[in-house]
């Protein structure tokens, strides 16, 4: 069941958001950081038969199938019960992609659109903001203009640290972001607050050149389907130990994994 969407949302509108205007032109260029979709053993399963995501679902923020990523951080959790189980298809696996080597992206946002369109953000911003007025261009330079408009570095990003910068008091998008980024009090929402959102299309290609990592519970690694599609796309296998016996546990082990594989890779230091 879908729940209702605000007018706003029923029709896209293709405008320059508040946000967006408020996010100066940064003209410097960085070295992109992978981008990460992760999903159940089951779904993943399946994209690496079709060598392809495929997304069915539609999303009840934009009543239309979109293929969540985000930026730097395996950020995303699916729904999954908090039970003892040492069931592979529950637990969570990742693709790490390079965004330059990827299809165009659709739209992007700085936080997750789930968490503010289920009023999970409602400490930080104001009842009438909506998703739309977070939008950004669906140009990879954006993403930079964040990271250097708010965060003043990927090192900053990466281990969410708040830039030491003044906002215009009227920018009341920017300056309650802000406040999100430094915010450490209790709230339902995780770091996806912090994380930068990337929607691309239904259907996201799984090739050698878009591939970077897979991450995976360990005794996932030796089977033939996993073995096949890392060797034949040359990519590196972050592992995980499922000792903890429960997926819904498990996301955090994601996360130090993606650590460890973009230290490997000297994205940061």
């Amino acid at each position: 069941m879908l729940f209702s969407k605000p007018p706003e949302l029923r029709k896209l509108i293709k405008m320059t958001s508040r946000f967006s205007t408020q996010v100066p032109l940064s003209n410097q260029a960085i070295d992109l950081l992978p981008v990460y979709h992760t999903c159940d053993g089951f779904d993943a399963r399946a994209h690496i038969e079709r060598r392809e995501i495929q997304t069915t679902d539609i999303c009840e923020v934009f009543g239309e199938k979109i293929t969540y990523l985000f930026y730097g951080r395996p950020a995303f959790k699916y729904a999954v019960e908090e039970d003892a189980t040492t069931d592979l298809a529950l637990y969570p696996v990742c693709f790490v992609m390079k965004l330059e080597n990827m299809e165009p992206l659709k739209r992007i946002f700085p936080f997750d659109t789930g968490a503010l369109f289920h009023k999970r953000l409602k400490r930080y911003f104001h009842r009438k903001n909506t998703v739309l007025d977070f939008e950004l261009e669906p140009n990879t330079s954006r993403i930079n203009d964040v990271i250097f408009h708010f965060f003043g570095d990927t090192k900053n990003y990466i281990n969410p640290s708040r830039f030491n910068r003044e906002y215009a008091v009227e920018d009341f998008e920017s300056v309650s972001y802000s406040k999100m980024l430094e915010s450490h009090v209790r709230t339902e929402a995780d770091e996806r607050r912090v994380t930068i959102e990337l929607q691309a299309e239904p259907t996201v290609a799984l090739t050698k050149s878009s591939l970077q990592a897979i991450i995976l519970p360990t005794a996932l690694r030796g089977s033939k389907l996993y073995s096949d599609f890392i060797d034949a796309n040359s990519i590196k296998a972050q592992c995980y130990d499922i000792e903890v016996w429960n997926p819904a546990l498990s996301f955090g082990l994601v996360s130090a994994a993606a650590k460890r594989f973009m230290l490997s890779m000297g994205y940061f230091k």
